[in-house]
């Protein structure tokens, strides 16, 4: 089994490409055994939630923020001249 987008050999089974990531595509197996039924799935027991977060004060005896100069741009580049081979 390869894959499909970058050529890499896959094991028999494998659900996507160990190289890139790619799905891969299921492909029939030659003479694979018919499935036979299977028992159900259990479903899992429903998650807990979480406990409410709490609204804590704000924050006091914080520094006021200070303005800030803004930032100069630089000069313009000057391109260089051509080297002349001589």
């Amino acid at each position: 089994m390869f894959c499909a987008k970058c050529g890499s050999q896959m094991p028999e089974g494998t659900k996507f490409c160990v190289n890139c990531g790619t799905p891969m595509t299921a492909q029939p197996a030659q003479n694979a055994a018919p499935m036979q039924n299977a028992a159900p799935m259990q479903t899992a027991a429903p998650m807990q939630t979480a406990a409410p977060v709490q609204n804590t004060a704000p924050f006091q005896n914080a520094a006021p923020m200070q303005n800030v100069a803004p930032m100069q741009t630089a000069a313009p580049m000057q391109t260089a001249a051509p080297v002349q081979n001589t």
